[in-house]
């Protein structure tokens, strides 16, 4: 259960769970890079295919 979805009946299923968290990582990873950006840095790739691909954890 989850406490701000108190009247979730049926809850959520495998499909939507995993969905809001891929979306929700990778927005935080745009955060992250945007917030790099305003301190004058270079973010690294966000793309997980890329870190996939560079065998990057």
């Amino acid at each position: 259960m989850i406490p701000w979805f108190k009247d979730a009946v049926n809850g959520f299923s495998v499909q939507d769970t995993l969905i809001q968290i891929t979306m929700h990582t990778h927005y935080h990873r745009g955060q992250n890079a945007a917030r790099f950006r305003e301190l004058e840095g270079t973010p690294e790739l966000t793309d997980y295919i890329v870190w996939v691909y560079k065998g990057m954890p």
